[in-house]
């Protein structure tokens, strides 16, 4: 899945400035943090798409199963 990268610079933009988060600032470069946003945002995007799959695929067993059983 393509994602735009996170530059320093939309660090600000995100809120992730070092006085809002002076141990996370002080632990990771720049870089690092950029790194780590984008690994969790793909995480939630991928999380997303397995919850929404499972709920899919339970509905579709649902109707089948309303199906069968209004044939019976």
């Amino acid at each position: 899945m393509a994602s735009a990268k996170i530059t320093p610079g939309q660090l600000a933009q995100l809120h992730l400035t070092d006085e809002q988060h002076p141990c996370w600032s002080g632990a990771f470069s720049e870089a690092a943090r950029c790194e780590q946003i984008e690994e969790d945002l793909f995480a939630a995007r991928s999380v997303t798409g397995v919850l929404i799959t499972i709920v899919c695929v339970g509905a579709l067993l649902g109707a089948l199963t309303v199906a069968v059983a209004t044939l019976f």
